[in-house]
């Protein structure tokens, strides 16, 4: 009767975090990224698994500005490089310019550049 009381009790508390089962973690290659106000990367993995994800602060100094497009690209010496990307897909909240605030998105929690 306790444990069946707790899952009552846990259920709601899980719908609340949508977001905490969609976090994942993929190892791969820059293949590219840029933007004009929102940078974004994109990684692909050995299986040819792709993500695309918004730095959200996270990117650093990984961009050149690009006259042609009026945004910035992802820089040469990074495309091909091994990544390790932490991203969660999560509502937007206002944070990208263009998709609406409930949208969900792919957000890039932590990036890290492998040797």
């Amino acid at each position: 009767m306790a444990a069946e009381m707790n899952y009552r009790l846990l259920l709601p508390l899980l719908a609340l975090l949508p977001g905490a089962a969609l976090a994942a973690t993929l190892s791969g290659t820059l293949r590219g990224g840029g933007g004009t106000d929102d940078m974004h990367i994109v990684v692909q993995s050995a299986t040819g698994e792709r993500v695309t994800a918004y730095c959200d602060g996270h990117c650093g100094d990984w961009f050149d500005e690009d006259a042609a497009s009026g945004g910035s690209t992802l820089k040469k010496k990074l495309v091909g490089r091994q990544v390790l990307l932490d991203h969660r897909r999560e509502p937007n909240r206002d944070r990208i310019a263009g998709p609406g605030p409930e949208e969900q998105l792919d957000f890039a929690r932590k990036i890290e550049l492998l040797k």
